[in-house]
């Protein structure tokens, strides 16, 4: 069921699948009424029909579904490193289709960093933890994004998501920063003017000095990079498969 459509781009649409398992054939089941109870049983044993939010984008989401991948294996080696807090890099699913059609997980409660009308306020109701987190998620996305050479970075496709919300007094919602929409890759840049692949919005930056914690953010920054540079050759290694065949990600672009 289509639920919505984006003006942006190529149009994505707003799906959701609900996942359903095959009925039980009507009528008596070969082999008696032993064979029949044993299939209604395992009928009832099957996991209930669920459904899911998907974004279903007329466009080759295959650089897309590479740099998930890579950023999967770069999150593993920051929680094997030396570093503390761990920096994680936020991903979701990503599903090539066709040459021009591709499925991503949709995050429900993610806005873009342009819809944020105070990020002064939102950061400082974060208690430590949460804190803590948005800056591990912060930090992880945008090594990621500069050791990949993610080009087209604008504030649509910056992302907040607030994962969740206050129970019986507990703690602050969580937000965490990810990016999306990773079709220029390794250096290949956007027509025109394009941003670098290490950008922080103006106002983000203002509101983290306001609070003390840019300083903090540019530590994990570095530490975050400073793993990355000592297994380059296991990030080379895992982007050359992960990209076969992508358009414009060639191994002498990877390498550079």
């Amino acid at each position: 069921e289509v639920r919505k459509t984006f003006g942006s781009g190529h149009g994505p649409c707003l799906c959701e699948l609900t996942l359903v398992h095959p009925a039980v054939p009507p009528g008596p089941a070969p082999g008696g009424q032993q064979a029949e109870g044993a299939a209604a049983a395992a009928a009832a044993a099957l996991p209930p029909c669920r459904t899911r939010s998907v974004l279903l984008k007329p466009d080759n989401v295959e650089p897309d579904a590479g740099v998930l991948r890579v950023c999967e294996m770069i999150n593993y080696l920051w929680r094997h490193s030396f570093v503390h807090p761990k920096p994680v890099a936020l991903t979701f699913d990503c599903m090539p289709c066709a040459e021009a059609a591709g499925v991503l997980e949709f995050l429900h409660d993610a806005s873009p960093v342009r819809d944020c009308a105070d990020f002064g306020a939102e950061l400082q109701a974060l208690c430590p933890e949460a804190m803590e987190a948005f800056l591990r998620s912060l930090a992880g996305s945008l090594v990621s994004g500069h050791v990949l050479g993610i080009g087209d970075r604008h504030e649509d496709n910056m992302m907040l998501w607030r994962g969740g919300s206050p129970e019986d007094g507990g703690a602050p919602t969580p937000l965490l920063y990810f990016q999306l929409d990773f079709k220029h890759c390794f250096g290949n840049t956007t027509k025109g003017v394009d941003a670098p692949s290490l950008t922080v919005p103006t106002r983000l930056r203002q509101s983290l000095d306001a609070l003390g914690q840019w300083p903090r953010l540019v530590s994990l920054c570095v530490d975050a990079f400073t793993v990355l540079r000592r297994c380059a050759g296991t990030v080379l290694a895992a982007c050359k498969p992960a990209f076969d065949g992508v358009r414009g990600a060639t191994p002498e672009a990877i390498e550079k």
